[in-house]
């Protein structure tokens, strides 16, 4: 996102007041809104997603713009926790039954 915000400007800097600075302004905009919509879907996907609680061993970012630090417990869709036992990443952090 931010090269084509700092394209738009570029645009807008060099051909202000053009149609040409105009298609790009509103192409940017359909971008940017696309890009917004396409985050959002995803993040309510993950949200709906069931989970399992993991112990993690290494800094991790089940998704984009959300960190977790080494040492955290944290819920993670059972596919990425699947994916993070192999790597080494997580350990499982529920308890056995009967626990």
């Amino acid at each position: 996102m931010p090269h084509l915000e700092r394209v738009l400007s570029d645009i807008k800097d060099r051909f202000g007041r053009t149609a040409y600075a105009a298609q790009g302004a509103l192409l940017a905009a359909k971008v940017l809104d696309a890009q917004e919509a396409k985050a959002l879907a995803e993040k309510a996907a993950y949200e709906a997603e069931r989970k399992t609680p993991v112990l993690l061993l290494r800094d991790a970012w089940p998704v984009a713009d959300e960190r977790h630090n080494a040492g955290e417990i944290i819920n993670v869709p059972i596919d990425i926790a699947k994916k993070w036992f192999e790597a080494g990443v997580a350990v499982r952090a529920d308890p056995l039954p009967g626990e």
